[in-house]
């Protein structure tokens, strides 16, 4: 048995670390690659239905426009021209729609918000592409974390699609993000991103068992958890006094966020049971347990942490995206712990 300062000073994991030669790094520099081409594949969708458009002003940003016209007028402060006081395609003005424009020029918290979700997933899908990647295929690690991430961005892009036509067929995703700003449609749509990367990276983790195998793995566990989604998200409104559509619609961040957080949340009991079995029966006992906690915990987390006032009050009429955060954030928080309750099993070959 070795020493206490043996086992302190052990460099036998180390040298494992270091001697696996240069693929690791190919690794590494390819994630960093999917990051970048997530921003584009990001970008491109946006930059085909927007190209060419001019983006009108905010309603607050077109009365400050018109109340400095009239002061011009009448005198009452000095000319200004548009150069000497903002740059080309400003704020005030509108601009000519392009991502950059859009982040920086127009300050869109919407369009940031949906993006960061985006890219968040792209990060929840690389990291079970490369979790489980064996030494001994050498090179085929690299090619086989390229395949699922091109795969995982196919299955985003349709995530995108569901969302916009199905969770909210009343409304446009990207009219409500780029031309009105909405920040609630933008929390909708970055939620989405991230509740479906958890059971895609789920249905990815673990050891190949063969292309045809694994991609009819990942396209079945996707389509049950999109169902899953849809079949939660109708409950939640059923048991909310509070139209979803028409909040999102007038840009209710705390209906956003309490919506979005519960998808999130629900994603996790449904990726936990995909990571540790391949039954069927499991998941759909295990969803529907996820279902009945998740709002047991946010009925007793509204009674006990905010006891003053009803959260349905607090999100339709206060608007208050922070009770709203606290309530998902803290059953979020219990959902990692219930969790560890379903045991590991060896027979999953999704």
């Amino acid at each position: 048995m070795s020493t206490l300062n043996e086992r302190l000073l052990s460099t036998v994991y180390l040298e494992t670390v270091f001697n696996q030669g240069v693929h690791p790094i190919v690794v590494m520099l390819a994630i960093l690659f999917f990051m970048v081409v997530a921003r584009f594949t990001y970008a491109f969708k946006l930059w085909c239905l927007f190209k060419g458009t001019t983006i009108a002003p905010r309603k607050s940003d077109q009365q400050g426009l018109l109340a400095a016209r009239k002061q011009d007028e009448e005198g009452e402060q000095e000319e200004k021209t548009t150069t000497d006081t903002e740059p080309t395609g400003t704020k005030r003005h509108g601009y000519s729609y392009s991502l950059a424009n859009a982040l920086a020029s127009d300050d869109n918290k919407a369009l940031a918000v949906a993006m960061a979700g985006y890219m968040f997933a792209t990060g929840i899908i690389t990291w079970a592409s490369v979790s489980n990647l064996s030494r001994t295929d050498g090179w085929l690690n690299v090619a086989n974390v390229f395949a699922w991430q091109v795969i995982g961005i196919f299955l985003l892009e349709i995530t995108r699609l569901l969302t916009d036509k199905v969770t909210i067929p009343s409304l446009s995703l990207p009219d409500e993000v780029i031309k009105k700003r909405n920040l609630a449609a933008g929390i909708v749509e970055g939620c989405s991103y991230i509740g479906s990367a958890q059971i895609i990276s789920s249905s990815v983790f673990g050891p190949g068992r063969g292309w045809g195998v694994d991609l009819t793995g990942v396209a079945m566990w996707f389509v049950i958890g999109q169902l899953s989604f849809m079949l939660f998200g109708q409950f939640m409104r059923c048991r909310n006094n509070w139209d979803f559509i028409h909040e999102i619609a007038t840009d209710n961040p705390a209906a956003a966020l309490m919506f979005g957080m519960n998808k999130i949340t629900i994603a996790m009991f449904l990726g936990n049971s995909i990571v540790k079995t391949e039954s069927v029966l499991a998941y759909v006992v295990w969803f529907s347990l996820g279902s009945f906690v998740l709002v047991s915990l946010s009925w007793a987390i509204d009674r006990l942490v905010i006891p003053g006032s009803e959260l349905s009050y607090e999100i339709k009429t206060d608007r208050n995206w922070g009770a709203a955060l606290v309530v998902t954030s803290m059953a979020m928080g219990c959902t990692f712990i219930i969790n560890t309750f379903l045991p590991e099993t060896c027979d999953n070959t999704t």
